[in-house]
């Protein structure tokens, strides 16, 4: 197994286990506990909101890590983490003060779509299959010829 792989892999496990551990948190809270009401918004933040948004995040990256190919998919993936983090701080800042005006969480919901667009983005430039050319000498190599026999022919 390589190093991106392993990275990739791990990166994902811990993304999944921040998200179990928001899950679990918010169980707790909710169910166990009781704790309701607005003034309770802080500690669920710290609890679970915040574990749930850093395990989506990971779980990102591990796909990324193992999936980038392409440089242009790397800076845009580093684009979306830290505009998904500008969310988190946002959001973070919100809910230190428990309210729930709409126009405060506008721009939350405006870096969470923007680090979403980046991943999009930057998934579709590594998935993007090269020109008709290139398919055509990877399909010659997996038939055994190396392509430069077409270079070689005289055309009369």
């Amino acid at each position: 197994m390589r190093v991106k792989q392993a990275t990739g892999i791990a990166f994902v496990i811990v993304g999944v286990g921040l998200i179990l551990l928001g899950i679990f948190n918010l169980n707790n809270l909710l169910f166990m506990s009781n704790i309701t009401g607005l003034s309770n918004l802080p500690v669920y933040e710290s609890l679970v909101i915040e574990p749930v948004l850093y395990g989506v995040l990971a779980l990102f990256d591990g796909l990324c890590i193992m999936s980038a190919a392409r440089r242009l998919s790397a800076v845009l993936y580093f684009a979306g983490n830290a505009t998904w983090f500008l969310g988190i701080l946002e959001l973070s800042n919100n809910l230190s003060i428990p309210t729930l005006e709409i126009a405060r969480y506008q721009s939350v919901m405006l870096y969470f779509l923007a680090a979403f667009l980046f991943f999009v983005t930057a998934l579709l430039i590594n998935t993007a299959g090269g020109g008709r050319k290139s398919r055509g000498k990877e399909e010659r190599r997996k038939l055994g010829r190396s392509g430069d026999e077409d270079d070689l022919k005289v055309h009369l």
